[in-house]
């Protein structure tokens, strides 16, 4: 997905924002660990089940996952159990 829009959400113009704009911020933390460990794929794996919640029109189960994934990510970024 590297430099286009989501799948399926070029018309989301904010959405595409937010996303480019996290992808910003997680290349400043360093995400070679992360992929050596087969930790990157399993928090890829949590995007997609994100982005499959949204294209449902889930908001409930998107905010749900959204959570857990934030939960996840700050125990990756730091070193800790997932």
């Amino acid at each position: 997905m590297t430099g286009s829009a989501p799948r399926g959400h070029a018309g989301n113009r904010r959405l595409v924002d937010v996303v480019s704009e996290l992808r910003s911020q997680t290349r400043l933390l360093g995400l070679i660990p992360l992929l050596e460990s087969g930790r990157l794929g399993q928090s890829a794996a949590e995007h997609h089940a994100l982005l499959d919640l949204v294209e449902a029109g889930d908001a409930r189960g998107a905010e749900a996952m959204t959570h857990r994934h934030i939960g996840h990510v700050r125990g990756l970024w730091a070193g800790g159990p997932r």
